[in-house]
Protein backbone atom coordinates (compact mmCIF):
# COMPACT_ATOMS: atom_id res chain seq x y z
CA UNK A 1 0.00 0.00 0.00
CA UNK A 2 1.44 3.29 -1.11
CA UNK A 3 1.60 6.51 1.32
CA UNK A 4 -0.50 8.38 -0.90
CA UNK A 5 -1.26 12.00 1.03
CA UNK A 6 -5.06 12.73 0.24
CA UNK A 7 -6.30 15.71 0.08
CA UNK A 8 -7.48 18.08 3.21
CA UNK A 9 -12.14 16.63 3.73
CA UNK A 10 -11.40 13.59 2.29
CA UNK A 11 -13.44 11.09 3.21
CA UNK A 12 -12.30 7.94 2.55
CA UNK A 13 -15.85 6.09 3.13
CA UNK A 14 -18.29 8.50 0.56
CA UNK A 15 -21.88 8.69 1.99
CA UNK A 16 -24.18 8.89 -0.95
CA UNK A 17 -26.64 11.37 0.09
CA UNK A 18 -30.25 12.20 -1.87
CA UNK A 19 -32.12 15.27 -2.76
CA UNK A 20 -35.70 15.46 -1.13
CA UNK A 21 -38.31 15.28 -3.37
CA UNK A 22 -39.77 18.85 -4.16
CA UNK A 23 -43.35 17.41 -4.24
CA UNK A 24 -42.58 16.23 -1.04
CA UNK A 25 -41.82 19.49 0.91
CA UNK A 26 -44.80 21.34 -1.36
CA UNK A 27 -47.13 18.20 -0.28
CA UNK A 28 -45.79 19.19 3.81
CA UNK A 29 -46.51 22.86 3.66
CA UNK A 30 -49.67 22.14 1.93
CA UNK A 31 -50.85 20.08 4.42
CA UNK A 32 -49.96 22.38 6.98
CA UNK A 33 -51.90 24.86 5.66
CA UNK A 34 -54.96 22.94 5.45
CA UNK A 35 -54.64 22.50 9.14
CA UNK A 36 -54.12 26.33 9.85
CA UNK A 37 -56.12 28.16 7.57
CA UNK A 38 -56.75 27.81 3.95
CA UNK A 39 -58.44 23.77 4.56
CA UNK A 40 -59.77 22.80 1.11
CA UNK A 41 -57.71 24.97 -1.06
CA UNK A 42 -54.40 23.64 0.51
CA UNK A 43 -55.77 20.37 2.03
CA UNK A 44 -56.93 18.36 -1.64
CA UNK A 45 -53.31 19.74 -3.11
CA UNK A 46 -51.52 18.48 -0.50
CA UNK A 47 -52.82 14.77 -0.90
CA UNK A 48 -52.68 14.75 -4.30
CA UNK A 49 -48.57 16.46 -4.11
CA UNK A 50 -48.19 14.01 -1.58
CA UNK A 51 -49.20 10.71 -3.59
CA UNK A 52 -47.21 11.86 -6.62
CA UNK A 53 -44.09 12.77 -4.59
CA UNK A 54 -44.75 8.96 -3.07
CA UNK A 55 -44.93 7.33 -6.24
CA UNK A 56 -42.05 9.45 -7.45
CA UNK A 57 -39.65 8.42 -4.62
CA UNK A 58 -40.30 4.72 -5.03
CA UNK A 59 -39.93 4.57 -8.78
CA UNK A 60 -36.46 6.60 -7.83
CA UNK A 61 -35.01 3.52 -6.05
CA UNK A 62 -32.94 5.29 -3.50
CA UNK A 63 -31.93 8.24 -5.26
CA UNK A 64 -34.41 10.44 -4.01
CA UNK A 65 -35.43 11.11 -0.23
CA UNK A 66 -38.62 12.96 1.23
CA UNK A 67 -40.99 9.59 1.62
CA UNK A 68 -42.00 10.75 5.05
CA UNK A 69 -42.90 13.89 4.39
CA UNK A 70 -45.06 13.01 1.73
CA UNK A 71 -47.00 10.90 4.42
CA UNK A 72 -47.01 13.92 6.65
CA UNK A 73 -48.41 15.80 3.83
CA UNK A 74 -50.92 13.63 2.61
CA UNK A 75 -51.82 13.11 6.49
CA UNK A 76 -52.09 16.55 7.22
CA UNK A 77 -53.97 17.25 4.22
CA UNK A 78 -56.68 15.02 5.13
CA UNK A 79 -57.19 15.84 8.05
CA UNK A 80 -57.46 19.85 7.11
CA UNK A 81 -60.19 18.72 4.24
CA UNK A 82 -62.07 16.82 6.47
CA UNK A 83 -62.20 19.27 8.83
CA UNK A 84 -63.07 21.70 6.23
CA UNK A 85 -65.89 19.44 4.75
CA UNK A 86 -67.59 19.38 8.54
CA UNK A 87 -67.40 22.70 8.98
CA UNK A 88 -68.82 23.34 5.29
CA UNK A 89 -71.67 20.75 5.92
CA UNK A 90 -72.39 22.26 9.37
CA UNK A 91 -72.30 25.69 7.98
CA UNK A 92 -74.98 24.52 5.27
CA UNK A 93 -76.94 22.62 7.89
CA UNK A 94 -77.30 25.42 10.51
CA UNK A 95 -79.68 26.80 9.05
CA UNK A 96 -82.48 24.49 8.51
CA UNK A 97 -81.87 23.19 12.17
CA UNK A 98 -82.61 26.95 13.05
CA UNK A 99 -85.82 27.02 11.12
CA UNK A 100 -87.20 24.16 12.77
CA UNK A 101 -86.12 25.35 15.90
CA UNK A 102 -88.19 28.24 15.19
CA UNK A 103 -92.06 27.25 14.84
CA UNK A 104 -91.42 25.59 18.54
CA UNK A 105 -90.34 28.98 19.97
CA UNK A 106 -92.92 30.86 17.94
CA UNK A 107 -95.48 28.69 19.19
CA UNK A 108 -94.46 29.34 23.19
CA UNK A 109 -94.43 33.05 22.29
CA UNK A 110 -98.40 32.55 20.71
CA UNK A 111 -99.17 30.66 24.45
CA UNK A 112 -97.53 33.35 26.04
CA UNK A 113 -99.53 36.16 24.27
CA UNK A 114 -102.89 34.38 24.41
CA UNK A 115 -102.59 34.20 28.34
CA UNK A 116 -101.91 37.76 28.68
CA UNK A 117 -104.73 38.31 26.50
CA UNK A 118 -107.09 36.13 28.89
CA UNK A 119 -105.57 38.00 31.53
CA UNK A 120 -106.86 41.33 30.32
CA UNK A 121 -110.06 40.10 29.43
CA UNK A 122 -110.56 38.76 32.80
CA UNK A 123 -109.71 42.34 33.66
CA UNK A 124 -111.71 43.97 32.04
CA UNK A 125 -114.72 41.54 32.90
CA UNK A 126 -114.11 42.40 36.94
CA UNK A 127 -113.96 46.13 36.36
CA UNK A 128 -117.50 45.77 34.27
CA UNK A 129 -118.49 44.15 37.04
CA UNK A 130 -117.50 46.47 39.55
CA UNK A 131 -118.88 49.58 38.01
CA UNK A 132 -121.92 47.99 36.74
CA UNK A 133 -122.48 46.04 40.24
CA UNK A 134 -123.77 43.27 38.34
CA UNK A 135 -123.85 40.18 40.15
CA UNK A 136 -121.26 37.08 40.42
CA UNK A 137 -123.12 35.13 38.00
CA UNK A 138 -123.51 37.77 35.10
CA UNK A 139 -122.37 37.19 31.66
CA UNK A 140 -120.86 39.87 29.91
CA UNK A 141 -121.08 40.82 26.27
CA UNK A 142 -117.79 42.06 24.01
CA UNK A 143 -119.76 45.32 23.99
CA UNK A 144 -119.51 45.30 28.23
CA UNK A 145 -116.00 45.33 28.13
CA UNK A 146 -114.81 46.81 25.76
CA UNK A 147 -114.57 50.10 27.13
CA UNK A 148 -112.04 48.26 29.79
CA UNK A 149 -109.79 46.99 26.97
CA UNK A 150 -106.80 49.54 26.01
CA UNK A 151 -106.00 48.11 22.98
CA UNK A 152 -110.03 46.40 21.62
CA UNK A 153 -110.54 43.35 21.22
CA UNK A 154 -107.41 40.80 21.62
CA UNK A 155 -107.49 37.61 19.57
CA UNK A 156 -105.31 34.46 19.80
CA UNK A 157 -102.12 34.51 17.82
CA UNK A 158 -102.57 30.91 17.12
CA UNK A 159 -106.93 31.48 15.96
CA UNK A 160 -108.48 30.50 18.69
CA UNK A 161 -112.03 31.90 19.99
CA UNK A 162 -112.08 33.42 23.21
CA UNK A 163 -115.36 32.97 25.38
CA UNK A 164 -116.05 34.91 27.92
CA UNK A 165 -117.69 32.84 30.59
CA UNK A 166 -119.92 34.32 33.78
CA UNK A 167 -117.75 36.45 36.44
CA UNK A 168 -116.89 33.65 38.44
CA UNK A 169 -115.23 31.82 35.53
CA UNK A 170 -112.28 32.95 33.80
CA UNK A 171 -112.27 33.19 30.05
CA UNK A 172 -111.22 30.72 27.89
CA UNK A 173 -109.60 29.93 24.32
CA UNK A 174 -110.55 27.02 22.25
CA UNK A 175 -106.87 26.21 21.85
CA UNK A 176 -105.70 23.49 23.86
CA UNK A 177 -103.45 24.53 26.17
CA UNK A 178 -104.29 28.44 26.37
CA UNK A 179 -105.93 28.22 29.57
CA UNK A 180 -105.53 30.75 32.85
CA UNK A 181 -104.84 28.76 35.61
Amino acid sequence: MSDQAFPPNFNPNPVATRDNSGLAITSLILGILSLTCFGLLSGIPAVICGSVAKTKIRNAQGSLGGSGMALAGIITGSIGTLISLAALVLFLVMPSLLIKAAPTKTKANNTETCLNNLVQIDAAKQEWALESKAGSSAIPTWNNIQVYLVHGQPSCPSGGTYTLNDLQAAPTCSIPGHKLE
